[in-house]
């Protein structure tokens, strides 16, 4: 991980404000069942290096930029991230569940959001092609 970011450092002649983990969900069709061994090698070992990297001033912050909310909760509960770029799981149709879970461990944690997709990828009309790919509830899709 630091040898990444500080190859990326030389090319770019930069400072990194944010690096993001990024995909490590369950979402990701690349990673199958085995999500959870890859979140675990990055709480191992990415996550406090990244958190190291921060405290040296090499990098800005981290966090997590995922569609699914176990890994935000999972980086939050075992890591020390700064922020976390949320997206698909807290849209104008389908935000219960962040509302309910991740909201609170954010601000509880004084961790930033960032909403990646508020529209699902789309515009709201298009909600019946999208979010049902996504497997939202009839009810929620009927009452936009």
């Amino acid at each position: 991980m630091r040898r990444s970011v500080e190859d990326s450092l030389q090319r770019l002649g930069l400072k990194i404000d944010i690096v993001y983990i990024h995909d490590l969900a369950p979402s990701n069709e690349d990673m199958g069942e085995e999500w959870r061994q890859y979140l675990q090698t990055a709480i191992d070992g990415a996550m406090p290096e990244l958190t190291r990297m921060r405290e040296e001033g090499i990098i800005g912050a981290w966090g997590m930029g995922v569609n699914d909310i176990e890994p935000s909760l999972a980086a939050i509960d075992n890591a020390d991230p700064d922020v976390i770029l949320q997206a698909t799981k807290y849209t104008l149709i389908n935000h219960e569940d962040a509302l309910n879970r991740l909201f609170p461990k954010c601000r509880d944690n004084n961790v930033s959001l960032v909403i990646g997709a508020p529209l699902s990828f789309g515009l709201p009309c298009w909600h019946q092609l999208l979010d049902v790919q996504q497997g939202y509830s009839r009810g929620l899709l009927e009452a936009a």
